[in-house]
């Protein structure tokens, strides 16, 4: 009918959510990982991945004491604060990790995840004249 509007098909976006899971690297890695892996994969799995994609190195040459420590630091952080935000769920008795459809359903989060696994380019100096004069005279 005239005059009616149109329920919007653009999904919504919880920004305060989506930034501050993503404001932690190892956050990020994991998420990413977890997207990689089709959605699923166990802790040991993706902690390798982490681990790789801090080091810029390939998951199977990761050495299994680094693996064990980066799953208890994931099972004691990073798991806990995405499962407080709804985005991952434990599947099989707390062997393996899945995404929630919370997190498949926001269309920035995981590409913006998967993203910030390529290296930063250098920071571009700004020159920022308030700034400069303040430091002249002041």
């Amino acid at each position: 009918m005239e005059g009616e509007t149109q329920p919007s098909r653009r999904a919504t976006i919880d920004w305060d959510t989506t930034m501050s899971t993503l404001a932690a690297t190892r956050r990020r890695y994991l998420l990413a990982a977890l997207a990689d892996s089709g959605g699923t994969a166990t802790l040991t799995e993706l902690s390798r991945r982490v681990i790789a994609a801090e080091e810029g190195g390939l998951s199977e040459t990761v050495p299994d004491d680094r693996v064990d420590e980066t799953v208890t630091a994931l099972r004691h952080s990073h798991v806990p604060n995405l499962l407080g935000k709804g985005l991952v769920e434990w599947t099989d008795g707390r062997e393996q990790l899945r995404l929630t459809s919370t997190a498949l359903s926001n269309p920035v989060l995981l590409p913006l995840a998967r993203w910030s696994r390529y290296p930063s380019p250098a920071p571009i100096p700004i020159d920022v004249p308030a700034q400069r004069e303040r430091s002249r005279g002041d």
